[in-house]
């Protein structure tokens, strides 16, 4: 039967940050957003006019600039690997929110990304391992594109109070505009699912993960595909933490699923 949770309107006042602190080369990237009702999942009510820093054991702080809504990034650092570093975040409303101090965890590069066709489903893996088996904890996040062909060609173009016709329809265009070929298109995506892998019952630190499915009828195979493919290194805290996001997300509602648990974060108000 169809059920609607009676969430209090105070309960949605919640802040979500979303990113890590990019110690070496690189840059920061947080997203700071406000949880949505469970009717309203596809909007985001992203978290504007925030000050965002990095700061050090040593009290040295990096500020993050806006670059989007509730997007902020920071400049090319290149913090050292040997301190700890947290999270300030000052909201425009006043509230002030920390994360734990941290030490850094180095991200050894990805090995390779492989494809494998498969009789169900086609699956593209990350590889990757650390010759210091110190990492033990991964995860992975990719943003694509992809070429797609109209099934058929348009013709005919209304562009509000004229139609435009193809010129090689038409001898003679009469006056009209030609019509550009539109059958070839371009669509893009993100990872929508967590993909996150441990080695840690493993004599080696050493990876293979599946970190995209897709059926061999899929759009995305049919022409051109690419992958721009991010891994992280994990600690165990996050690793559990993610754990816990999953079965809270998709193992649950079945009779044997189990209940869901209580989430506690890194980030904390200040007072």
């Amino acid at each position: 039967e169809p059920f609607n949770a009676d969430v209090p309107a105070n309960k949605l006042n919640l802040l979500v940050v979303d990113g890590y602190i990019n110690a070496g080369p690189g840059k920061t990237r947080i997203t700071l957003s406000k949880i949505s009702p469970l009717s309203f999942s596809q909007n985001i009510d992203f978290e504007t006019d925030a000050e965002v820093s990095i700061e050090t054991e040593t009290d040295e702080s990096y500020l993050l600039s806006e670059i989007g809504s509730g997007l902020y990034q920071s400049e090319e650092l290149n913090l050292p690997t040997d301190k700890q570093y947290r999270l300030h975040i000052k909201l425009s409303n006043g509230k002030e929110y920390r994360s734990e101090m941290m030490n850094v965890k180095v991200t050894p590069p990805i090995d390779t990304i492989a494809w494998e066709w498969k009789p169900d489903l086609l699956y593209i893996y990350a590889y990757a391992h650390d010759a210091q088996n110190s990492t033990r904890y991964y995860s992975w996040s990719y943003e694509e594109d992809w070429e797609i062909r109209a099934q058929y060609r348009p013709d005919l173009k209304y562009n509000g109070d004229t139609i435009i016709l193809r010129a090689t329809e038409l001898p003679e265009p009469r006056g009209m505009d030609t019509l550009p070929d539109m059958s070839t298109c371009y669509k893009s995506g993100k990872s929508k699912i967590m993909n996150f892998a441990t080695t840690k019952l493993q004599a080696s630190d050493s990876v293979k993960h599946a970190v995209r499915k897709m059926s061999h009828a899929a759009e995305e195979r049919q022409i051109r595909y690419s992958m721009l493919l991010h891994q992280h290194a994990l600690t165990e805290e996050e690793f559990d933490y993610l754990t816990l996001v999953e079965k809270n997300s998709t193992q649950v509602g079945s009779f044997f699923d189990p209940m869901p648990s209580q989430l506690f974060g890194n980030i904390h108000r200040t007072n």
